[in-house]
């Protein structure tokens, strides 16, 4: 991608900037991107020295967003002439299909970049390139955001045996101001087994990374795909410890924000039916671990939260439990949360297992010739004959059925999934876990993951004369298809007609 050309005092251009966070952390940026940066304002083309009888051309083409893999709408794109004595500049923005059109063009050399918020959230310089114009012909000229291959070897380098070159990128804020936060620590944690001496052993790594004077930040080397857990601090302040499914493709952003420890915010919000949009009353909402409150009549919901990025949980009987992550600011917008229940949930599972039961149940043969785990046919099951689903639990060996009071929150649950607080007792289905002597399984039905679901709900979705077969994982022995949350406990999965 070429440089720009030196140009007349009186012509705009794309103007230099000190060298960016991405491009101090990794040399390789200068090679891929381009040296010029700036924010890129819509102006109006200044005059041309056109011939009278020379013809204007149309510059035309789309910016595509490789990391999203769509069209990039809104982009503001800037065509500059570099031809000594040329006084052009135009700026036009894509449309809704990342397209642009710059008309009226006279003849000579060009050079074209753009501009969006999402370069600067992944840390890269606006791409630009060099196009020649000819007497009234048409030009296509596609630009693009550098995909996610580029962009983590130039960050991270070239992957190796023992360098995955998975990439997280993204900004740390002041969630007073939404100024950058300078110095703040990034830290990624997730869990994994290894084989020693000892046999199978169970650690959490960790990956650390400072934030630049802008705020940005690269976090390399984290496993992909799977979930793990990041938080930012900057002295006392600290994010909550968040969830954070990493994809496939290795390469993910996200934004931070950090606020003073013992700063505020109130926040109201309305919980409705995911369907329908009725209010729900009763809800319980609580935002990171904090006692929770309940919504009304009208679903609305009232609390103090501490201000910056945090998790916050709803949860009311009959429905699946929500659980994500929120910017907690002053003067912040009311939250709207959607809640679908257990019989929704229900129906896209009969949906799977539509799909081929013979294959599941075949499947389940497969895992149990070649699995540890502890496995439990329909045969058996009729044998047995619970009447709960969880009433299966009640007699096997490393598994408990356990009543989970308000008290015993964070010390249970400290080795695996963490729930919402609650203010009622709860009977979940527990493990011993390899850093607690208590944790929660991750719990699947045909396949698809449930989040915090108590023994109650399990019974709700399940019933026992529905149940074509039940598979146990203790830790370290769980497949990696129900490993997503690698959280250091097992995983108990459900397959019903």
């Amino acid at each position: 991608m070429a440089g720009f050309s030196p140009l007349p005092s009186g012509a705009r251009r794309l103007r230099r900037r000190p060298a960016s966070a991405a491009r101090r952390v990794a040399h390789g940026l200068a090679s891929v991107f381009a040296v010029a940066a700036g924010v890129l304002a819509l102006t109006r083309p200044l005059a041309a020295q056109v011939s009278p009888t020379s013809r204007l051309a149309r510059v035309s083409g789309v910016v595509y967003d490789s990391v999203a893999g769509a069209p990039l709408r809104g982009a503001v794109v800037q065509l500059v002439a570099t031809d000594d004595g040329a006084n052009f500049t135009r700026g036009v923005r894509t449309d809704s299909y990342g397209e642009f059109t710059v008309t009226d063009v006279p003849a000579g050399r060009y050079v074209i970049g753009f501009q969006h918020p999402m370069l600067d959230s992944l840390g890269v310089e606006p791409p630009t390139r060099s196009l020649t114009v000819r007497d009234g012909t048409p030009v296509r000229s596609d630009l693009s955001i550098p995909g996610p291959a580029t962009i983590r070897a130039a960050v991270c380098g070239a992957p190796t045996l023992t360098q995955t070159g998975t990439l997280i990128v993204g900004y740390v804020r002041d969630a007073r101001t939404g100024a950058p936060v300078a110095n703040a620590t990034i830290t990624g944690q997730w869990f994994e087994y290894a084989l020693g001496r000892g046999g199978v052993q169970g650690r959490r790594p960790t990956r650390v990374a400072k934030s630049f004077a802008t705020g940005w930040f690269a976090l390399c080397n984290v496993p992909s795909p799977g979930q793990i857990a990041l938080q930012a601090t900057s002295g006392s302040d600290s994010t909550d410890l968040i969830e954070f499914e990493m994809p496939r493709r290795g390469f993910a952003r996200t934004e931070l924000t950090l606020a003073p420890a013992g700063h505020t915010v109130r926040m109201t919000g309305v919980v409705q039916t995911a369907v329908g949009g009725q209010p729900l009353p009763n809800v319980q909402v609580a935002v990171s671990g904090r006692p929770p409150v309940r919504t009304n009549l009208r679903g609305e919901f009232t609390l103090t939260a501490p201000a910056g990025t945090r998790t916050l949980d709803a949860r009311l009987v009959g429905y699946y439990p929500v659980h994500q992550v929120v910017s907690v600011q002053d003067s912040m917008p009311t939250l709207r949360l959607g809640l679908s229940t257990l019989r929704a949930v229900l129906d896209t599972m009969k949906v799977v297992a539509s799909l081929g039961p013979a294959a599941a149940v075949l499947d389940f043969e497969k895992r149990r010739r070649s699995s540890p785990g502890r496995f439990i046919d329909a045969r058996e099951i009729a044998q047995r004959n619970p009447t709960l689903t969880s009433d299966l639990f009640r007699a096997m060996v490393g598994v408990y059925l356990e009543t989970i009071t308000p008290a015993d929150t964070m010390s249970i649950f400290a080795g695996g999934a963490q729930p919402e607080s609650s203010s009622m007792n709860e009977l979940r289905i527990m493990m011993r876990g390899v850093f607690a002597n208590r944790c929660v399984p991750l719990i699947f039905v045909n396949g698809a993951m449930l989040r915090d679901v108590t023994a109650a709900e399990v019974d709700m979705l399940v019933s026992p004369r529905e149940l074509l077969g039940v598979e146990v994982y203790q830790p370290g022995q769980v497949p990696p298809q129900f490993d997503q949350a690698m959280n250091g406990c097992g995983s108990v999965v459900f397959w019903r007609r």
